[in-house]
């Protein structure tokens, strides 16, 4: 779980996602907010975007 006081640094790094330029940008984009805040908060590193639609 994040924390309160963190909540707002995890959302608006998850926001880049959706911010990316091009298609290609969006669909890398999770992998690296995952990377980015599985050193903070583990519990994320494991979300795997294997699944999606390319």
């Amino acid at each position: 779980m994040i924390d309160k006081e963190s909540g707002e640094m995890a959302a608006g790094t998850f926001c880049t996602i959706f911010s990316q330029p091009t298609a290609d940008l969006v669909r890398t984009q999770p992998d690296t907010v995952a990377n980015r805040l599985g050193g903070q908060f583990p519990e994320v590193r494991p979300c795997s975007w294997t699944g999606r639609r390319t």
